[in-house]
């Protein structure tokens, strides 16, 4: 258990550190890839895509995709009755990445659309863990019910 512990502690902190890094780069990191985001959106568009989807609504999506794993990683550091305090957590790196932009990076961008889709990534990821470990601990109690029945019928 406590090997397990110690991987969680080094995969999050690389993953936050991969965080920090790409929210506080001096420059946009989708900047390089511009074009092909114009064009791939394009063709969507054309194959039935509603328009209202562009380019804000796949920042979106991207800033929840990207705090996902962060939900996850906090809520199974933390002890198993305290599931909900990763959600400020994420938020709290999420305005720190946003204060950084804000305050240190002229080519960035500070957003609160940022602030609540990473929020709404962290809050899905420890949904994830919540729903597993209720899976996992029903399937427990049920086989440990099953066992008891068991020994009690010999």
């Amino acid at each position: 258990m406590r090997r397990r512990r110690i991987w969680l502690a080094v995969v999050a902190a690389a993953y936050l550190i991969g965080a920090l890094v790409i929210g506080l780069w001096p420059t946009p990191v989708d900047a390089g890839s511009r074009t092909l985001i114009v064009k791939v959106l394009g063709f969507l568009h054309h194959e039935g895509l509603p328009s209202g989807f562009g380019d804000a609504a796949l920042e979106f999506g991207a800033n929840i995709l990207f705090f996902v794993p962060i939900g996850v990683l906090i809520c199974l550091l933390l002890p198993r009755r305290l599931p909900l305090l990763a959600v400020p957590l994420g938020a709290l790196v999420s305005g720190a990445i946003e204060l950084g932009q804000l305050l240190l990076l002229p080519a960035r961008f500070a957003s609160w659309n940022d602030i609540l889709a990473n929020t709404i990534g962290t809050v899905i990821g420890v949904a994830i863990v919540v729903i597993i470990r209720g899976i996992r601990g029903a399937r427990g109690r049920r086989l440990s019910s099953a066992r008891r029945a068991t020994s009690a019928a010999r």
